[in-house]
């Protein structure tokens, strides 16, 4: 899936990443193919294939996250330059706000469950949960 210079992290997290790294590529300024690949790579993402690259934007434009237009290349041929569209805005916040929720998960001292808080019917304490 990706080229040298070789991905920060493992191929699996690049994977499962791959599509919100692409939106926060084009969340600064609308980019050509090569460019997200670059963009990626500066992320730490590696260089994607263009066999890998260009079906995930496909398939982000399909979705109605990122929209497509052609542009005339500087002094070569025209170029597909791909943008984030509104729902696409909203989606990577959306991935960027279950990350960081993930990363809590994963932390030294992960959040308490939603019900923590909550008063029991009973005065005794609660007994841990076996594993």
């Amino acid at each position: 899936m990706v080229d040298d210079p070789s991905p920060d992290w493992p191929a699996p997290w690049v994977r499962a990443a791959l599509s919100t790294a692409v939106l926060a590529a084009l969340q600064e300024e609308p980019q050509h193919g090569y460019g997200i690949a670059v963009a990626l790579e500066r992320r730490g993402f590696g260089r994607p294939r263009g066999g890998s690259l260009y079906p995930l934007l496909g398939g982000l434009e399909d979705e109605g996250l990122i929209a497509a237009s052609w542009a005339d290349g500087a002094g070569g041929p025209r170029r597909r330059v791909y943008r984030l569209t509104d729902p696409g805005h909203r989606r990577l916040q959306e991935d960027r706000d279950r990350w960081r929720a993930l990363v809590d998960a994963l932390g030294d001292h992960p959040p308490a469950p939603a019900d923590a808080d909550e008063p029991t019917d009973s005065d005794e304490p609660r007994s841990p949960t076996p594993r």
